[in-house]
């Protein structure tokens, strides 16, 4: 049941990241689909994210290079935050594959 339940966790926590990184592109989800934002977590638990289709074209045409995400939850909430930068720097995780 406690496995159940962390798959729930786990899961409102990655749409709540789609959903922060789609508000940053200020277009929500008319322009994309949480599908084209992949949620991934990195060696420590970390999470950061991957983008595909029209969520990467939106970034490239907004001249975003990173995201910065996190992502926290409580019992009954789970929020994400993102900052969307056009940091010239390599990145640890990349944001999409050229």
């Amino acid at each position: 049941m406690a496995q159940f339940a962390e798959h729930k966790v786990r899961k409102a926590s990655d749409f709540a990241a789609k959903e922060a990184v789609a508000k940053a592109f200020r277009t929500g989800f008319y322009q994309c689909e949480p599908r084209e934002i992949e949620v991934l977590r990195g060696e420590l638990e970390e999470p950061y994210v991957r983008l595909y289709g029209k969520a990467k074209k939106i970034a490239k045409r907004l001249g975003i290079t990173q995201i910065h995400i996190s992502i926290t939850n409580t019992k009954n909430e789970v929020t994400a935050f993102v900052v969307a930068t056009d940091e010239k720097e390599a990145a640890l995780q990349p944001l999409y594959d050229e």
